[in-house]
């Protein structure tokens, strides 16, 4: 009230002042569009509609914006899940679906290398250790080709409100994200060199750039993978609430890098 009194603009949220801001700044002749073009190709409206549509949304719809998967299928019995990992080779992971258990392993829920004699009882273990943990929106369970070892990295877009943009987090991902805490972040869009520069500053750097004589990691790949999810959480706006990729394996140069667990969170539209 003092500085009201005063003659002094008085906002009631960071948002209306952001709005303010926004509404008094000189008009741009160039502005940054919200699609960042990455070789040929970018990220279009359609395809984060196609992304966010009702239904499940399951590791299937990240082809919709050009980010790699292992092949993978729910199966809702036991019989289904034999069936699925003899179809991708004889070996696979298995893992519960579910949209509220955001860590899958911290409850057994993730089973690595299963062969096709034993798919059929490991879907029941699966079942029952949704059942013990009151797990109630079980989908079934996802059954996933095999990726060979890499580095693991974190990748997510946190929604922007109140006239704020997206945020775009990297870092060392898999089990030991929350250990670690090794990440950087940018708002979206990302362009290449910004993901670049994101992915420079984090401690785990070296461990992408061939540290000892290692393998020199698929850098563009994860590059490509970040932008296109900046450009995804632009566009879709406030319906998405959180897209959290854990882990993105990053194979050596020129290999890719491919997601093996999604967890999407979205807000229906107005």
């Amino acid at each position: 009230a003092i500085l009201k009194n005063a003659g002094m603009r008085v906002f009631h949220s960071v948002g209306e002042l952001a709005r303010a801001a926004a509404g008094i700044m000189p008009a741009r002749t160039s502005q940054t569009p919200p699609t960042v073009p990455i070789g040929d190709a970018g990220i279009s409206a359609t395809q984060v509609d196609a992304l966010l549509a009702p239904g499940e949304l399951g590791m299937e719809r990240l082809d919709t914006i050009g980010i790699r998967r292992p092949q993978s299928q729910l199966v809702g019995s036991a019989e289904q899940a034999t069936r699925a990992v003899t179809d991708m080779g004889g070996k696979a992971a298995m893992k519960l679906q579910t949209r509220t258990l955001a860590h899958k392993s911290d409850v057994g829920g993730v089973r690595l290398g299963i062969e096709t004699p034993v798919a059929a009882s490991t879907y029941q273990e699966l079942i029952e250790t949704a059942r013990q943990h009151g797990i109630d929106d079980m989908e079934g369970v996802l059954v996933q080709q095999m990726v060979p070892p890499g580095i693991e990295l974190i990748l997510a877009a946190t929604a922007g409100h109140d006239g704020y943009p997206p945020v775009v987090t990297v870092g060392l991902g898999g089990v030991t994200t929350e250990i670690y805490r090794d990440v950087a972040s940018g708002v979206a869009p990302l362009s290449p060199q910004q993901a670049y520069d994101m992915l420079y500053s984090l401690r785990a750097w070296p461990l992408l750039s061939g540290f000892r004589g290692a393998a020199l990691c698929d850098i563009d790949a994860v590059i490509d993978a970040m932008v296109r999810l900046s450009q995804t959480a632009v566009l879709a706006g406030s319906r998405l609430r959180e897209f959290e990729i854990n882990p993105l394996i990053v194979a050596p140069s020129g290999q890719g890098a491919m997601a093996v667990d999604v967890l999407i969170r979205t807000d229906a539209p107005a």
